[in-house]
């Protein structure tokens, strides 16, 4: 059997041979829907985002990450958590097969559109799924107006 090469390579050419980036064609898409993703490395992680009447929960999947290796903030009503995963096993010539495992560093910045009490966020990182809590402020729950 003959072994071929595997070429981590995620860039991509156009017909016109124009280079061009994931980010060129995902970005657009990612922000009409509010999740803004900057393809700085080849690591994007997947987000969940759910909002109800008191709160919007944030999750991350970080798998394999430490506390250290990503930071968090919240300014101008953009929750930003950025980071980078190192290679466990740095490549050396001719020793790699196959690499599926990204690494790199990332950034995802999502725009909040409700007002959000900023001194009561938290956040929590439990078996490699960072959650991050952001409790609406009290003009931004709903309110029940009576009819008289």
């Amino acid at each position: 059997m003959k072994v071929i090469r595997y070429i981590q390579n995620p860039e991509a050419y156009s017909s016109l041979g124009r280079r061009h980036s994931r980010g060129d064609i995902f970005d657009p898409a990612y922000a009409s829907a509010g999740l803004e993703t900057l393809f700085e490395g080849n690591l994007v992680p997947p987000v969940d985002l759910r909002e109800d009447a008191d709160q919007i929960t944030v999750e991350l999947e970080l798998a394999g990450l430490k506390k250290a290796d990503f930071d968090i903030a919240f300014k101008n009503d953009v929750l930003t958590i950025s980071g980078e995963r190192k290679a466990e096993f740095p490549p050396r010539e001719g020793e790699t097969v196959r690499r599926e495992r990204r690494d790199g560093s990332f950034s995802r910045a999502i725009s909040i559109v409700s007002p959000i009490q900023t001194d009561a966020v938290t956040a929590s990182y439990v078996d490699g799924i960072l959650r991050v809590v952001l409790p609406k402020a009290e003009q931004a729950k709903p309110k029940k107006i009576e009819v008289s």
